[in-house]
């Protein structure tokens, strides 16, 4: 599994970059490409797979998935990253399905793992740091 905290940090996991509201960054077609799953991506990714993002997880995790879990991860991953639904099946018809399946493999679970799991540090409504939580408090008194 592909440490999305390491992304993040270093942008050393798959020539990409995680941020703060789970989305990342990674090389599809030769081009970086915004991945990201909001409500709606997961539900459509539950609904075309019938499996909770969990199980898609699980299995892109095992490295022995349907491939239309492979696919649809990353069409579902690409639409919540800005992609139109038409520019979404078009990459992933000319990149994913006609790239080696492993490495697909190893993409998906990472952008599925990256929506899933935000680093601690940069969970949503938390303070930057702690300075802005005093001032926050500050402010209050």
């Amino acid at each position: 599994m592909h440490d999305c905290y390491a992304v993040r940090r270093s942008g050393a996991v798959g020539g990409g970059h995680m941020s703060r509201d789970g989305a990342t960054r990674q090389m599809l077609g030769g081009k970086m490409r915004d991945f990201r799953f909001g409500w709606a991506e997961w539900e459509g990714l539950q609904d075309a797979c019938d499996a909770s993002p969990m199980m898609v997880l699980a299995q892109l995790q095992s490295g022995m998935p349907k491939i239309q879990l492979v696919s649809e991860s990353l069409r579902w991953g690409l639409i919540g990253g800005g992609a139109t639904r038409l520019e979404a099946e078009e990459l992933v018809d000319a990149h994913v399905k006609n790239a080696p399946l492993a490495e697909t493999i190893v993409l998906a679970g990472l952008v599925v793992s990256c929506g899933l799991y935000w680093p601690e540090d940069d969970l949503p409504g938390k303070p930057e740091d702690d300075a802005a939580l005093e001032a926050g408090t500050a402010m209050a008194h």
